[in-house]
């Protein structure tokens, strides 16, 4: 079994390759991209996972607590688009939603923010 989770995590690789081969024969340069996905790929590896679900991702993107939101934010966007471009390959892959993690608080929760409190 553990031979066959290894073969299957060297799949995602070998898609996160040709996602990067696609994007950059379109223009792209995606060096922090290769390189985030490439980290995303070993999280999966140390969970003994080899599915990219909501879940995983949400929490590889989290795991720095000490960064911004912003940088968490980018980190999950940089797996989602991966996603949508691999989930027709592979059903198996979960696409995280757009804005589960915001780069900035919503405007709402600004406002309240800014709101005194009724006490």
């Amino acid at each position: 079994m553990a031979h066959h989770r290894e073969h299957l995590v060297s799949g995602l690789e070998e898609m996160v390759a040709d996602y990067l081969t696609v994007r950059r024969s379109l223009g792209y340069k995606l060096a922090g991209t290769e390189h985030l996905l490439g980290q995303f790929v070993a999280y999966l590896h140390s969970q003994n996972d080899q599915t990219l679900t909501v879940e995983h991702a949400l929490a590889f993107a989290t795991a720095p607590v000490e960064v911004s939101q912003r940088w968490q934010a980018l980190r999950l966007s940089a797996i989602r688009c991966f996603a949508r471009w691999a989930q027709p390959t592979d059903v198996s892959i979960q696409v995280p939603p757009a804005r589960l993690l915001p780069a900035r608080p919503s405007s709402s929760a600004r406002r309240s923010a800014q709101r005194p409190s009724a006490r």
